[in-house]
């Protein structure tokens, strides 16, 4: 039998209170003193000590408002009385009254949870990409990984509890944390952003080789004129926050192109190819590895002229050559008609 039993002290036996048909992997008591049942494969089930009645939770695809996923590893009620689950497919909230589900993304993901821990207005939460604490209130979330300091990024089911001394033992695949949740402080660095390269066709732009784009550094230029033949190019930008810079986290957009900003993660280049010419104001921001912004970030007025067949002084030439043409084409009809209606000697 795959299920749910409990023990009699007086005859010291487990007796079968519900069969599951799939292993129960945590379990809880609420205030109202229900027992509730993490299962991998089949849900939830809810015990009324009171009535003795069983419930079972499932995930419907037909209703959006049911559990998000049957594989079920961790549960907590908070504060607030609702219950949150962590299932191998993400996080969700249960409001116990209306006995309705609602889906969290961890940070835009939706990941293998862990693990759900309650610390004063904050849920830990253990996941198969790291750490997180998840603020309910603002629906914030801060991430926490290998290097910050932690065992390993890959956390075990339902492996962690709280001390009564407040520290936290979390499990990994790699051995257990220990962390102090009072220990833990925002960065609230805001970091100055610059540009710190650029390349024109893959190759670096220097002063020696393109000093018609170039009369020093990129770091203190303000704009760039391109050529059209020079219209594939890439910049390299950096936030200077060096707590733990892989973390650092960049948008960037080129205004004139773009019509939004680029989200790219810790990614620290961006490539354009092709583009027309025109004036362009390539801007960039920055964060430090808490995911406090410079909003203001830097920018680069970027010049492609055109080629000379399409210059404003070729469409000047243009624009003579075809008066030209055209006062010729003129004059020539102006004479044949002239020679046409010429009545000729002796009229």
């Amino acid at each position: 039998m795959s299920g749910i039993a409990y023990y009699d002290r007086q005859t010291d036996n487990f007796i079968p209170a519900i069969e599951t048909k799939t292993m129960v992997i945590g379990a809880l008591q609420d205030e109202t003193h229900h027992l509730w049942f993490a299962t991998l494969g089949n849900g939830i089930f809810k015990y009324n000590k009171q009535t003795g009645e069983w419930k079972q939770y499932e995930h419907n695809k037909e209703n959006p408002d049911s559990l998000i996923s049957d594989l079920v590893t961790s549960l907590y009620v908070d504060n607030e009385g609702y219950l949150w689950i962590g299932t191998e497919e993400g996080l969700c909230c249960m409001d116990r009254q209306k006995e309705t589900f609602k889906l969290v993304p961890i940070a835009n993901e939706y990941l293998h949870v862990a693990k759900i821990i309650g610390d004063d207005n904050y849920l830990w939460i253990t996941t198969n990409k790291g750490l997180y604490r998840f603020n309910p209130e603002d629906q914030t979330f801060r991430h926490f990984s290998k290097q910050d300091g932690l065992q390993n990024d890959q956390f075990c089911n339902n492996s962690g509890i709280r001390s009564r001394s407040g520290l936290l033992y979390l499990g990994t695949i790699n051995g257990f944390n220990i962390i102090n949740p009072r220990s833990i402080y925002a960065n609230r660095y805001i970091p100055p952003v610059i540009i710190t390269n650029l390349q024109i066709f893959n190759q670096d732009a220097t002063p020696q080789k393109y000093p018609s784009v170039l009369s020093g550094s990129i770091q203190t230029a303000e704009q760039i004129e391109l050529s059209h033949r020079e219209n594939v190019f890439s910049i390299e930008f950096a936030a200077l926050s060096y707590t733990i810079p892989s973390k650092n986290q960049y948008r960037y957009m080129l205004e004139g192109f773009d019509r939004n900003w680029n989200d790219v993660g810790n990614e620290r280049k961006a490539t354009y190819t092709n583009l027309p010419a025109g004036t362009y104001t390539f801007r960039v921001q920055g964060s430090n590895n808490d995911g406090i912004w410079n909003k203001k970030g830097t920018t680069l007025t970027i010049i492609i002229h055109p080629p000379y067949w399409r210059s404003p002084v070729a469409y000047v030439i243009y624009l003579i050559i075809t008066i030209t043409l055209l006062g010729i084409l003129f004059f020539y009809l102006k004479k044949q008609t002239e020679k046409n209606n010429w009545p000729g000697p002796g009229n």
